[in-house]
């Protein structure tokens, strides 16, 4: 099941939609809504979730970050995955090729995928990602994994993309605003006048770089 699934979102997610739903919907099943399985399972879904989400495009991503967020939630000891890993003190190391989750020892290395996602070009990607390693509740149903597939999947059919653009205001320009205080205006203006460039005046009695005692010179004429 665990193969299936995630080869199933890796090799569909780029062409379909529904591939994505599909496995959203079996994961669902499999570790929300039915019963608990050990710690050691889920953790290790977890890790293979997390490194497929690296290789999607982000309707997947997203979708995939947000489902992490909610098994957080409902496994509590998942936690451990999200520390340094310095301070991990599993032994042995993480081995995703085994057959078996259980002998895959996913708490010997941390979900280092979460910090690499928050630095995708995709702001939802980026902010599931940055909320997953935060370890904050996920908004439903507004951040629900299904709710985020979709919607970032019809923003992919239409051409739209997401971007975050940072307005810088210009140092030359003026500060402008209608709400300011008469006080605040006032101190305002205040600043402005200090900031005035002020000339210094020359003394009238140093203009002439000729000493008082000698003679101007008269020009000659060659």
């Amino acid at each position: 099941m665990q193969h299936y699934l995630l080869e199933m979102i890796r090799l569909y997610s780029c062409s379909d939609s529904r591939h994505v739903g599909i496995a959203l919907k079996c994961l669902d099943f499999a570790f929300i809504q039915r019963k608990e399985y050990s710690m050691v399972r889920v953790a290790a879904f977890v890790k293979q979730i997390l490194s497929v989400a690296l290789h999607t495009p982000p309707h997947a991503s997203a979708s995939l970050i947000a489902f992490v967020r909610a098994l957080t939630n409902r496994y509590s000891g998942l936690d451990r995955l999200f520390e340094n890993e310095l301070d991990v003190v599993a032994s042995g190391t993480y081995n995703p090729n085994v057959d078996d989750p259980e002998h895959s020892n996913p708490f010997s290395a941390n979900a280092w995928e979460v910090s690499l996602s928050k630095f995708h070009i995709n702001a939802i990607v980026a902010k599931q990602a940055e909320d997953c390693g935060a370890l904050k509740l996920p908004q439903l149903p507004k951040e629900a994994p299904e709710s985020i597939h979709m919607a970032l999947f019809n923003e992919a059919k239409e051409g739209y993309i997401r971007h975050r653009v940072v307005l810088k205001r210009h140092p030359l320009a003026k500060q402008q605003s209608k709400n300011y205080s008469q006080q605040q205006a006032k101190n305002t203006l205040q600043q402005q006048q200090q900031l005035n460039f002020r000339f210094i005046k020359p003394n009238k009695a140093q203009l002439t770089l000729i000493h008082f005692d000698e003679k101007p010179v008269t020009p000659i004429d060659f």
